[in-house]
């Protein structure tokens, strides 16, 4: 049940039957939704007396990379949604540090 739960969180269902036929599970984390489980996640990890939660992001230049330029600003768009939450304190107790080179 936990290697399974840890498949859910990781985001490795590729549909939802897989995900209610392994755990219940009537909703997957996938491309739209992960920001707002990690949001979820950081609130747990308040609530049970840490001070908050680090997301490491490393490898950014790959979004530079990134062929299509819809996917491109799609995600480019997504990481200043993160910063504009960050910066407007709606992402309490959530921290994101990106690593990437100069051309990111």
């Amino acid at each position: 049940m936990q290697s399974t739960a840890m498949r859910c969180f990781r985001g490795e269902f590729s549909s939802k039957t897989e995900a209610i036929n392994a755990l219940g599970l009537r909703v997957i984390i996938d491309d739209d939704t992960w920001y707002d489980y990690i949001r979820i996640v950081t609130k747990f990890v308040a609530e049970i007396g840490y001070k908050g939660l680090v997301v490491l992001m490393d490898e950014a230049v790959n979004l530079y990379q990134i062929p299509t330029t819809v996917t491109r600003e799609k995600n480019y768009n997504r990481l200043l949604g993160i910063f504009d939450d960050t910066m407007q304190c709606k992402a309490e107790n959530l921290g994101f540090v990106l690593g990437g080179t100069t051309k990111f």
